[in-house]
Formats: structure tokens, sequence, C-alpha cells
């Protein structure tokens, strides 16, 4: 799988750098830990605790709520998907750095390019594992051109809770080479607009998102656009000399 992104701050160093582990020593003895027969230190502390000893390990970890504690680098965030996904180096390590980037608020439109069945929308399934607020997965391949017949205009892929309340999300977009395909209608290729929208909407843009009554202003840019498809030799040809 060949993966593209416009970013320049994915670079050698945040994709394969981050990603090594680091060797660390650890005291001998745990550092909130008190002194053996230290004065002070009494076991009514513990009554007064609710039974519960201040001082021992088992206490709540706040990454466990919150994941974006516990997956707050590349490396995190690799390590997470390699025990899930086999192989696809690469694209884990750019979908490390392309969640990374969005936690931290910065926008990455990328491809992720390959043939059917090889997992290009299972990583960013993966990852809506752990950031369900963060990343919204549809399929590309039924779009419509605004104000033609149809369910699903580029607007309506906007109707998820991260894009309406103005978060940083990442959109995954299914079978996208889809939209590159000609769609005739009275002798007219509205293929054609149907990528001109979706480039306003890479670029950012505040767009009108009418969801039930109420109606919501999206501001593009705060979302990270994933295109996964096939699409053409020429693309693949394209992002592996580019990669």
């Amino acid at each position: 799988m060949a993966t593209k992104e416009n970013t320049n701050a994915f670079s050698t160093h945040a994709v394969h750098g981050d990603l090594h582990p680091s060797s660390s020593r650890r005291p001998s003895r745990p550092i909130d830990c008190p002194p053996d027969n230290y004065p002070w230190y009494d076991d009514r502390v513990t009554e007064l605790c609710g039974g519960s000893d201040p001082f021992s390990h088992d206490r709540a970890d706040p990454s466990k709520d919150d994941p974006t504690l516990q997956y707050d680098t590349p490396k995190a965030i690799y390590s997470y998907l390699n025990g899930l996904v086999w192989k696809q180096e690469d694209a884990k390590k750019a979908a490390s750095v392309i969640m990374y980037h969005c936690l931290r608020g910065i926008k990455s439109n990328t491809l992720f390019i390959g043939p059917t069945g090889c997992g290009k929308t299972h990583i960013w399934r993966c990852l809506q594992q752990i950031f369900p607020n963060r990343i919204e997965i549809v399929d590309g391949s039924d779009i419509t051109q605004e104000g033609w017949k149809g369910e699903k205009k580029w607007k309506d892929l906007l109707q998820f809770p991260a894009a309406l309340s103005g978060d940083h999300a990442i959109l995954v977009i299914d079978e996208a080479d889809k939209m590159l395909a000609p769609k005739y209608s009275n002798h007219e290729n509205v293929s054609r607009s149907i990528q001109s929208e979706a480039l306003t909407m890479l670029e950012g843009a505040c767009v009108t998102v009418k969801s039930g009554s109420i109606v919501h202003e999206v501001d593009t840019s705060n979302i990270s656009f994933v295109l996964c498809g096939a699409f053409s030799q020429k693309a693949l040809d394209t992002a592996s000399q580019s990669s």
C-alpha cells in the first residue's frame, strides 16, 4: 500500500525516529511510596482515604478513560496498530502520524492507495475504536453532485458530531477512487463537478450543514481527509515516487 500526505509536518523523523522504542531505567523503589518506617506514615491514613492505600499503585489510571493521554505520541499509536494490523508498515506509520496531527490540531489530507482487501480502511477502523469521537468512516462511491438527485452530497459527509461541533477530526472516505470515474447525465460528465466540490472541501471552506432542524457552519480546515481506494496505476506510481 502506498500513502501520500500533503503536509510538511510529515517527515522521516516524525514517522521513523519517534517510533523506535527507547530504553529507560526505572528506580528500584516507586517514587511515590514512603520509605520504610517513615515516622509520619500511619495505617490510619488508609481509613481516612476510605479504605484505599494512598500509596498503592492500583489507583485509577486516567489514561484508560482518555485515550489522548495513553496514545499521545506517534510511537504509542503505532504500537497499538501494530498489535492489530499485520505488515503494512508504511501505512501504519503514516496513519499514526496523521492521528497524532489531528490530536494536535494539524490538518493532514492523505491518499491511501492499494488494491481491494489490502487493509486500507481496516487501519482506520482500528483507530476508530480508541478515538470514536475523532474519526468518521464513510463510503464515497455514491456521492452525487450538489443540486442533482441522490441522497449523499459532499456536505452530507460532514454530519458527524466532531465536525458539527468544530473539533479537529479525520474523515476517512472509502472507495474514493469511484469519484474519479466518469458519470454522465444529459451528455455531461458530472464527476468533474463532484471532484471540484471535493477540492474545495479538502483545501478548507466554511460549509452550511443542516442536521435535523439545526443549521451548522462547518469549517473543513479542521478536518483531515483520508481518501482510500485503488485509484489508477498512474496515481499509484506518483505516490510511490513521492514516498
